[in-house]
C-alpha cells in the first residue's frame, strides 16, 4: 500500500510486484506508470480518500483470488515492462536514431 501524495516514480511499486505483492497506489506523478490498474493492482485517484483506500485494502485482504491474480499478473507485468536488458536496448536505439538524425542534419 502506497498512499503517497508526492512520488514521481514509485520504485517500491515495481519492487513489490516483482516480489509478487499486489499494489495499491495513489495516482500522483508517474506512479500510474508502475501499476497496470485493475490487473496488477489498484490505482486510486488523487487525493486519496481514506474510505477508498480502506475499501481497496479490505477487498484485497478478503478476496484471495484477486490478491493472487494481482500478485501473479503484477509479477509478469513488472518483469516484462521494467526488464533492464529490454530498457537498455530501447535507450540505445533512441541514442542511435538521435545521433543518425544529428549526423544527417550536419552533413546534408
Amino acid at each position: 500500500v502506497l498512499p503517497t501524495w508526492r512520488d514521481e516514480l514509485a520504485f517500491v511499486s515495481i519492487e513489490s510486484q516483482v516480489h509478487r505483492k499486489p499494489i495499491i497506489i495513489v495516482d500522483t506523478g508517474g506512479t500510474k506508470e508502475t501499476v497496470n490498474n485493475g490487473k496488477s493492482g489498484v490505482l486510486l485517484p488523487y487525493p486519496p480518500s481514506p474510505n477508498l483506500l480502506a475499501a481497496a485494502i479490505d477487498n484485497l485482504l478478503r478476496d484471495k483470488n484477486t490478491y493472487n491474480y494481482y500478485s501473479e499478473a503484477g509479477y509478469r507485468w513488472a518483469r516484462q515492462r521494467f526488464d533492464i536488458r529490454r530498457n537498455v536496448f530501447k535507450l540505445l536505439k533512441i541514442y542511435h536514431l538521435t545521433l543518425r538524425k544529428a549526423n544527417d542534419h550536419l552533413t546534408g
